[in-house]
């Protein structure tokens, strides 16, 4: 009756075997869990710097009635969370940091852009509105007054 009891007691019975895989099952829920908040912690850190960058490009002193000025759509990119054209205009023609530009090409209104670096032949503006299907495309036209 002893020996019974040794190779009994050796022997996990079926209560601690679901024990041991419900703390198995706790310990990869826990893994995930950690890689979720790590990836999280990651986005927080990505959206603290795209505030950064956007406060310092969508803070400007306001202007007034700016002159007619005309050019054109130099290239779009991507840049943190900002959509940024350059135009073949600059401070030469008379743009100024704050300045808004119409977007267009033909007849289609495009959007809506605010002049934020100013350099002598060209200038960089962040994109304030667009339309559906009317992305802003290099060789647009691009103006203070339409």
């Amino acid at each position: 009756m002893a020996l019974s009891c040794v190779v009994a007691c050796r022997t996990p019975d079926a209560g601690e075997a679901a024990l041991e895989a419900r703390v198995a099952a706790l310990e990869k829920g826990n893994s995930e869990l950690v890689e979720a908040l790590h990836a999280v912690q990651d986005q927080v850190e990505e959206l603290v710097a795209d505030f950064k960058i956007s406060r310092i490009y969508l803070s400007h002193e306001p202007v007034g009635f700016p002159p007619q000025i005309d050019g054109s759509v130099l290239s779009l990119q991507h840049v943190m969370s900002l959509d940024l054209i350059r135009i073949d205009r600059g401070s030469t023609h008379g743009v100024k940091r704050g300045f808004i530009f119409e977007i267009y090409r033909g007849a289609q209104y495009k959007g809506r852009v605010r002049v934020e670096t100013v350099e002598d032949d060209r200038c960089t503006a962040v994109v304030l509105k667009t339309y559906e299907g009317r992305a802003i495309r290099p060789g647009d036209s691009a103006s203070t007054r339409i």
